[in-house]
């Protein structure tokens, strides 16, 4: 979002004082551009609303509003893990993204009189539901055992629940992840309210995004992305509004990404997109072209801690660059959550064309990992080795059955 570059396939990470230490988990380099620095620098009135506690230091401290940071007392420790949970238990929760949403309405005001302007709006909220209902809810459900497990010492984006939760328990879960969603659309919905009645609206380009989605028990399980094998938690929320009313209603499947916000948001303003971000400029599909008009963008790559994920409208490619494996999946474009399957399946000729995308989209090879850096490729490994014809090994093959035989959704 501040760079216009992708971190994929975290070939530069290093771990960073005070961040997990954790593949893709650095703080921005000198040599990268900000969008929000690029936009002051060229008079555009710049304000960053977040209550995120990560983005700080002297290039921040310009444009950064922060309207909170993490909780801090003397036997609770401050990291990105403790950050999603009540210091104590049935503490009702504050939703963080209306909380800064709510601020934006402060900014609008402020901003009204500032042309040109920039105000980004920037919850640091979570969205991992592994732990619930701890994170989101007070009362008889949040002393529930079913859905809470010992919080790890270490936390890792492959760690994830495996609960044969009955139907009422999965259905409750889902319901307040279903409020927690209502009170930031109401939020946004005020925003764009806000816009209005200050008269912004017919000049103002609106961008909302969002991150990941996670398991909500579906599989059988309750957690984050890496063992899941649908795109629901891959495909994040994306959607622009060009004041001029260009594409309005109109839905695209190229692939668009968080990089290509920054070089968006600077053709608008008139300002030269430096050569280091790699995003594409998506006024060129607003203004009336159409996705013959962009690059070629047939599949999305991503990547959490080591472990990577490519996928087009019909299969879905998940491997780790730790363990050396591969597996592939059928997972359709629009699904049922109900009717998700996580059986792997043998397409030999789909895995090697999603596999030389990974490598592709990665500069031609993927890093391996050490405890505090990414190191060469290629590492002699003792692993077992996933066949090139998209069959899982036996460690693999287990894991995927016994999913599957959790009994859940």
């Amino acid at each position: 979002l501040l760079t216009g570059m992708r971190s994929y396939p975290f070939r530069d990470w290093r771990a960073t004082p005070g961040l997990p230490a954790i593949p893709g988990w650095n703080g921005i380099y000198d040599y990268q551009p900000l969008l929000p620095e690029l936009l002051q620098s060229n008079g555009v009135h710049t304000v960053w609303v977040t209550d995120n506690p990560l983005l700080s230091g002297p290039r921040a401290k310009p444009w950064v509003r922060n309207t909170r940071t993490l909780p801090t007392r003397a036997d609770h420790q401050t990291t990105i893990r403790s950050y999603f949970e009540p210091l104590q238990r049935g503490t009702a929760r504050v939703e963080p993204s209306a909380s800064v949403l709510a601020e934006g309405l402060k900014v609008l005001d402020e901003v009204r009189r500032e042309q040109p302007f920039f105000v980004a709006l920037d919850a640091f909220d979570p969205d991992e539901l592994w732990a619930q209902p701890i994170a989101y809810a007070s009362g008889p459900l949040a002393a529930r055992q079913d859905l809470t497990t010992i919080i790890p010492a270490v936390y890792t984006y492959g760690q994830y629940v495996e609960v044969d939760a009955n139907a009422a328990t999965r259905d409750e879960v889902r319901s307040l992840y279903a409020k927690e969603l209502a009170t930031v659309d109401a939020a946004i919905g005020r925003v764009i309210n806000k816009l209005h009645d200050v008269g912004l609206a017919d000049s103002t380009m609106v961008i909302v995004t969002s991150d990941s989605g996670i398991a909500l028990g579906e599989q059988g399980v309750f957690g984050y992305p890496t063992q899941i094998y649908n795109r629901r938690v891959f495909e994040v929320p994306f959607l622009i509004h060009d004041p001029q009313g260009h594409r309005d209603g109109d839905e695209s499947d190229w692939y668009a990404s968080s990089h290509d916000i920054a070089p968006t948001v600077l053709s608008r303003m008139g300002i030269t997109i430096p050569g280091r971000m790699a995003g594409e400029d998506l006024n060129v599909y607003l203004r009336g072209g159409d996705e013959d008009h962009l690059p070629s963008r047939p599949y999305f790559t991503t990547a959490l801690d080591t472990q990577y994920i490519v996928g087009d409208q019909t299969y879905l490619l998940r491997g780790s660059v730790v363990r050396s494996h591969r597996a592939l999946y059928y997972t359709k474009h629009k699904d049922n959550p109900e009717e998700i399957e996580n059986k792997s399946i043998k397409r030999p000729a789909v895995l090697e064309d999603l596999w030389r995308e990974a490598l592709n989209a990665g500069g031609g090879t993927l890093p391996d990992f050490g405890a505090s850096a990414a190191i060469r490729p290629n590492r002699e490994r003792n692993d077992d080795q996933i066949p090139q014809d998209g069959t899982l090994t036996n460690r693999d093959e287990e894991d995927a059955q016994r999913l599957s035989n959790t009994g859940a959704g």
